[in-house]
């Protein structure tokens, strides 16, 4: 299901003049998630991170929580960083690790999201869901997509000139996934009855595509 905010922030766009263009990279701790892996290491390291080369790993603490993060490479450039939580915590903790960081997400601007991620209930028995029914814990927010005046002028033109409010939804809709540059998503992991949460930014202009295939 589409969110309503995200519907309301798609029909703006038929009446405002235009978000304004800046480079829109997936962005992590301020560093775009792009270029070298070896100066993203290095920007990383002025920010205070201690890089293990031989487990090629940074270690430190990320939103307020010890951390190892792994930087990815397609290609010669940066496609995703990973950060996995140092510690694991039981059930009860977790729940509360990630409703937290899922409301942090869902307070910040910079990202929309395509479907309602919703929070775990407190007694959800996350273990038996995660061993017997094989159910993930996930959330994905977007970087949202900005468009030049004139790309949001001729959008909005568009869609107006589209009668049926299903297909204009459609359209809308698809001019957002089109525009999409970057993700940021979670989910729990589970280590021998403890868990712990695994962050992602992904630059998807930058992940595989099938290009080798």
């Amino acid at each position: 299901m589409i969110k309503k905010f995200l519907l309301t922030f798609l029909f703006a766009l038929m009446t405002i003049a235009a978000i304004a263009q800046t480079n829109n990279t997936i962005k992590f701790l301020g560093i775009p998630v792009d270029g070298a892996k070896s100066e993203m290491i290095q920007q990383l390291q002025k920010k205070g991170f201690r890089y293990d080369r031989e487990q090629d790993v940074l270690i430190g603490r990320f939103n307020g929580k010890e951390s190892n993060i792994r930087v990815s490479e397609n290609y010669g450039k940066v496609d995703r960083i990973y950060i996995a939580d140092a510690d694991v915590v039981n059930e009860a903790q977790i729940i509360i690790n990630y409703n937290n960081l899922l409301s942090q997400f869902k307070k910040n601007e910079k990202y929309v999201e395509l479907e309602e991620n919703v929070p775990i209930p407190s007694d959800e028995d996350v273990s038996y869901e995660m061993a017997i029914n094989n159910k993930t814990y996930d959330a994905q927010f977007y970087v949202k997509p900005q468009w030049t005046d004139e790309q949001a002028a001729e959008m909005a033109k568009k869609a107006a000139s589209i009668e049926d409010e299903t297909e204009r939804t459609k359209f809308l809709i698809g001019e957002v996934i089109n525009n999409l540059t970057g993700v940021v998503w979670f989910r729990i992991a589970d280590y021998y009855g403890k868990y712990y949460i695994c962050l992602y930014y992904d630059n998807l202009l930058n992940r595989p595509n099938g290009e080798d295939l």
